[in-house]
């Protein structure tokens, strides 16, 4: 730049002024250009995060803006303005920084601060110490409130608590809340022990204030303790999520002890006292499980005398319907879906063969093996059929009311 100055010189005999004239300089870097340089156009930048309507929530803070960097045709570096205002005029802008460095044709610039719970509208635009671009398009986002959701409280099963069946009802009361935007539900792990290594089961429900209750119609085991907690979680946003309850327990009962009555004699005598009509304790492992096979040994265990060897035909027989009979309901009683089977369509009903619900059909089901031989003891067993053209079909008929008692 040439500046020509002009100077006051004063003496006691003349007065001189000399004008100073300022020039534009030719380069167009220089730092003191004086207005804008003629010819420069700069587009305009492209906002890309956060986008128009966007809602952010606490975790995405503080909020990083992202834009699409400006183009010029001038010599001189770029850099950015940015404003961001809690109103679509920007008369009250909350955030502003100047000079921002572009980056590699993204622009990432980060606030310093988290925002509070409101909605924003940010703008950029591109300048070069002497020449500035236009403003981008205004974008407007939410930030939400951060999401605290208070601790769960457990009501029922009570802790330390035996429950009167093996399906309980699970009551939790809701905890304390703040930003809440969505529906609340609960989750419920029941577990085989207190670390919550071994899960035995998990329930959800969407919550109903001030009490959830989750009654699942699930089926635990006999003479057992569980363990048992529950957490909220906020389904607007599964990464909102309370901390879990204290930990409770409950306990099972025992299985009932059925009296069932005594075989009906068949017309021939067998050698031999009649069998005891009190049922052994059986196996409880295999008495408080609900898969087939072990329902079969718990039977077998159970009412041993029935199996004895050196019987009639007809008290064979009728030991077989007898077995069958409790096999059904103590099936039942542990949530599978069995009945009776009509032998070749009926109207006879097979003693040593029942139907079992499973996949979507029904199957048929061996329980026994030596059943014809009454010289041999008779042993229960779980020998599951498809409904293959070797075996035909089964066909069921409804068992009726298990005695689970």
């Amino acid at each position: 730049m040439t500046r020509v100055c002009t100077r006051l010189i004063m003496s006691a005999a003349v007065v001189l002024l000399v004008g100073c004239q300022v020039k534009k300089s030719a380069n167009p870097l220089s730092p003191s250009i004086a207005g804008p340089v003629e010819g420069v156009v700069i587009s305009t930048p492209n906002l890309l995060e956060p986008g128009q309507d966007w809602e952010l929530r606490s975790r995405d803070q503080p909020v990083t803006l992202v834009f699409q960097n400006a183009d010029s045709n001038g010599a001189r570096p770029l850099k950015y303005s940015i404003d961001i205002a809690s109103d679509a005029g920007f008369k009250n802008v909350v955030f502003a920084r100047t000079g921002v460095a572009p980056g590699d044709g993204v622009t990432r610039l980060q606030l310093p601060d988290k925002l509070a719970a409101a909605t924003y509208w940010w703008r950029t635009r591109a300048e070069d110490g002497a020449n500035t671009g236009p403003y981008s398009a205004t974008k407007s986002f939410q930030v939400l409130a951060q999401v605290i959701l208070g601790t769960p409280t457990l009501a029922s099963p009570a802790n330390a608590s035996t429950i009167a069946g093996l399906i309980p009802e699970f009551k939790v009361r809701a905890g304390e809340r703040t930003g809440v935007t969505a529906e609340l539900e609960y989750v419920v792990q029941v577990s085989n022990n207190s670390s919550f290594t071994s899960i035995s089961a998990t329930f959800t429900h969407r919550e109903t204030w001030p009490e959830t209750r989750l009654a699942p119609n699930y089926s635990f085991l006999y003479s057992t303790t569980y363990y048992w907690r529950a957490r909220a979680w906020h389904t607007g946003d599964g990464a909102d999520q309370s901390n879990w309850s204290s930990v409770f327990t409950f306990k099972t009962p025992a299985p009932p002890v059925v009296l069932p009555p005594p075989p009906t004699p068949g017309p021939e005598p067998g050698p031999g006292p009649s069998p005891n009509p009190n049922p052994g304790p059986g196996n409880p492992a295999s008495c408080n499980s609900s898969q087939g096979p072990d329902v079969a040994e718990c039977i077998e265990a159970r009412y041993a005398q029935y199996r004895r060897a050196g019987v009639s035909l007809a008290q064979r027989k009728a030991h077989m319907q007898f077995l069958r009979d409790r096999l059904i309901e103590h099936a039942t009683c542990r949530g599978l879906q069995v009945g009776l089977n009509l032998k070749r369509g009926g109207p006879e009903i097979s003693n040593d063969f029942i139907t079992y619900f499973t996949g979507g059909r029904w199957v048929g089901v061996d329980i026994a093996s030596g059943y014809d031989d009454t010289g041999t003891t008779l042993n229960m067993q779980w020998y599951q059929h498809g409904a293959s053209t070797n075996w035909g079909h089964p066909y069921h008929k409804p068992y009726g009311p298990a005695s689970c008692n």
